[in-house]
């Protein structure tokens, strides 16, 4: 039973030995999660630009699109008044 126990009071006694050598480590781990968090916001909000950017696109296709329709129409009514037009 005695050696079990030394086994793990060993064991326990190089986790605490290691954690007080590498606290440094805890920096760059900080570190490393504040990078990750920064380039996260990066990405949202690169991402919210493109968004917004193809929100006008769309919008500025659907007025062209309407521009055509109309002309479009404009040009079918033209044509089928000529029609009515030619069969008095």
């Amino acid at each position: 039973m005695n050696g079990v126990e030394q086994f793990y009071l060993d064991i326990s006694k190089k986790q605490q030995s290691g954690s007080s050598k590498g606290g440094g480590s805890s920096i760059v781990k900080d570190k490393d999660k504040e990078r990750h968090v920064t380039s996260i916001r990066k990405q949202k909000q690169d991402a919210s630009k493109r968004e917004a950017a193809a929100a006008k696109r769309m919008q500025e296709l659907m007025r062209q699109f309407g521009t055509v329709l109309r002309q479009v129409m404009h040009h079918s009514m033209l044509s089928m008044f000529f029609v009515c037009l030619d069969e008095t």
